[in-house]
């Protein structure tokens, strides 16, 4: 398995792990040498609630009432969207967790050690294979010089 299959298939996994606590689901991107996931910034408060004090983000307060059609009677998305901003920065959310562990960092630690040992495996084949063909041509080099060796 290449490096890429085993960097998606961990990705896979945690994004997997942190997709049932929002509606907007994780994302993995492959670039040249490198495969990435994108999670919305609210995953940690999706997973582990919200204390007083602070308004949630308008933009992911209007995301959630656009996606549940949630309205306030006499409201607009928007003015639902202020509402609900202001009744979680007084009360805070149902699901508050106080000194949660970082929700990103306990998902992919779920999985860390699978994926650490096939991308170990990964990497010896591709240095077993390395090793082998550099070794093939320094003998095919030798091989070379001694037809051309007379005593």
């Amino acid at each position: 398995m290449s490096f890429e299959e085993v960097a998606r298939k961990f990705l896979e996994a945690v994004t997997s792990e942190l997709d049932t606590y929002t509606s907007i689901k994780g994302k993995i991107f492959s670039g040249i040498n490198s495969v990435t996931l994108e999670t919305p910034g609210h995953i940690h408060f999706a997973k582990n609630g919200r204390a007083p004090g602070k308004n949630p983000p308008l933009d992911a307060m209007l995301q959630l009432v656009r996606s549940k059609n949630i309205l306030f009677d006499g409201m607009d998305s928007r003015g639902t969207a202020f509402a609900m901003q202001a009744i979680i920065a007084k009360k805070g959310t149902k699901n508050y967790k106080p000194n949660a562990p970082d929700t990103m960092e306990e998902a992919i630690s779920k999985y860390q050690n699978v994926y650490m040992q096939e991308l170990g495996e990964s990497v010896l084949v591709e240095i077993d294979d390395l090793l082998k063909r550099e070794m093939q041509e320094v003998w095919n080099e030798q091989g070379r010089l001694f037809k051309n060796f007379k005593i």
